[in-house]
């Protein structure tokens, strides 16, 4: 093999490399893109182009991103957890499964089919757990601009829930507590107050 026909070979080689490098790199991390800064007060500004969305929550907390789901249908979970109670997070205070302490979830964003009403969405989609609210209760409200559903189940905690559809995509905002007077609901209900979508 010519010294030509080699340098080519191994520049190919190199091109083919580096771009399944990136590819791959591009697939597992969707959140080199989040930005967290002050937002004033004891408040942080959670901020992602990739996910869509922005919203503040307190500096007592931080946020962790998984993706989860089978490979074909692959969802994004961000929480919201209180930075001593993760810190406080056991092997005997997490379950097998992976549940930990309470905290503030947002799941997103399913593909919502172009003709079910979000109502409908909630109330047969598996990712709802609309099977496992007590009253079967849909309440109208709104969540960065856009309608939205909420509704409360039981699970391992009790949970309020919040489905919103924006863009083709759903989001369920949630938030998991053991008592009806815990902070972390407040925590919840002012999140979802500063929550905007990103184009």
């Amino acid at each position: 093999m010519s010294q030509q026909l080699q340098t080519a070979v191994i520049v190919v080689l190199g091109v083919v490399i580096g771009a399944g490098l990136i590819w791959s790199h591009a697939q597992h991390h969707h959140t080199d893109d989040a930005v967290i800064t002050a937002a004033g007060g004891h408040l942080l500004l959670y901020s992602s182009s990739h996910e869509g969305l922005a919203f503040e929550y307190p500096d007592t907390a931080t946020t962790t991103f998984k993706h989860d789901g089978p490979e074909d249908d692959d969802w994004h979970v961000l929480s919201v957890i209180d930075k001593q109670v993760l810190a406080g997070a056991t092997s005997t205070n997490i379950d097998s499964n992976g549940e930990g302490p309470a905290a503030i979830v947002i799941i997103g964003a399913f593909d919502q089919p172009g003709n079910m009403s979000l109502a409908d969405w909630v109330k047969t989609s598996p990712h709802a757990n609309f099977n496992l609210s007590p009253d079967k209760t849909l309440a109208s409200t709104t969540v960065g601009g856009e309608s939205a559903l909420a509704y409360s189940y039981d699970g391992l905690y009790r949970t309020d829930a919040v489905a919103v559809a924006h863009e083709g995509g759903i989001y369920i905002f949630t938030v998991e507590w053991m008592n009806a007077a815990d902070p972390i609901r407040t925590d919840f209900q002012n999140l979802l107050k500063t929550v905007h979508f990103i184009p």
